[in-house]
């Protein structure tokens, strides 16, 4: 399967199993609207937008001069172009590709983002080159990715269902996705890529896989949302999803 095949597929297998992906999907968005508030960028490069584009969640009054979005899949950019602000710009193909054309339009951004994607690239130190080819040295990029120590994953260890936390989820392989992630791997490539963790942790605490909490979702308040998004922060090694800030090297 070649790439563009490959983010196809991606494409459909993850419209149909959106249930609960849009809570997390909320949650990354909570934390990147906290980063974004703390730095103030006027330019961003988001490698990757989903169905729901963070760009709407910014306040006008942020500062922001330009957002670019960088995204490989049709559908998605179909998507992100109906609902794009002016100062939107799509720029089809893959970030190792493109992000010469991305520096010669849109100059270094103040933050690049990369939220749930570097599990999904087959060679993810090439893509953090690019990533840090991309930056100038007031940049700052954000990466997140699923936890393998994930308390769900520990869940399914203790229970036998897998032999060890980073094992291919079922889910993992309807995604196409290539690896699971600790943070001690996601600080290890981001340094050989030429990047330097300026600082790391953890949100959203998921007790069950997402089927799971799917078929729960309708006991879980907003105030339980709430608590489970600060308790990954509280305990980021149990987290559902760890991230990593970081300047270049």
């Amino acid at each position: 399967m070649d790439p563009q095949q490959r983010i196809q597929a991606y494409a459909a297998a993850y419209t149909q199993d959106y249930e609960f992906e849009a809570v997390m999907v909320a949650a990354r968005q909570n934390l990147l609207r906290e980063l974004i508030n703390q730095l103030r960028p006027r330019v961003v490069v988001e490698v990757g937008c989903g169905s729901d584009l963070l760009i709407n969640q910014i306040s006008p009054d942020q500062g922001l001069q330009r957002w670019v979005i960088i995204e490989p899949s049709p559908e998605f950019r179909e998507q992100a172009q109906a609902q794009a602000p002016q100062h939107l710009m799509l720029v089809p193909g893959f970030l190792e590709q493109v992000w010469p054309q991305v520096l010669a339009t849109a100059g270094p951004p103040d933050l690049v983002i990369c939220s749930c994607v570097l599990h999904e690239v087959a060679d993810p130190e090439r893509f953090l080159g690019a990533v840090a080819s991309l930056m100038a040295q007031h940049t700052w990029a954000h990466v997140n990715v699923p936890n393998a120590h994930s308390l769900h994953r520990r869940l399914a260890k203790a229970m036998g269902l897998i032999p060890d936390v980073k094992t291919m989820s079922q889910r993992n392989q309807a995604l196409n996705q290539y690896q699971v992630y600790d943070l001690d791997l996601l600080r290890t490539q981001a340094t050989r890529a030429g990047l330097t963790v300026v600082n790391e942790g953890g949100y959203f605490l998921k007790p069950f896989t997402h089927g799971q909490m799917a078929a729960i979702r309708s006991v879980l308040s907003p105030e339980m949302l709430s608590g489970l998004f600060e308790l990954g922060r509280d305990l980021p090694e149990l987290a559902s999803e760890i991230y990593v800030n970081c300047r270049r090297a």
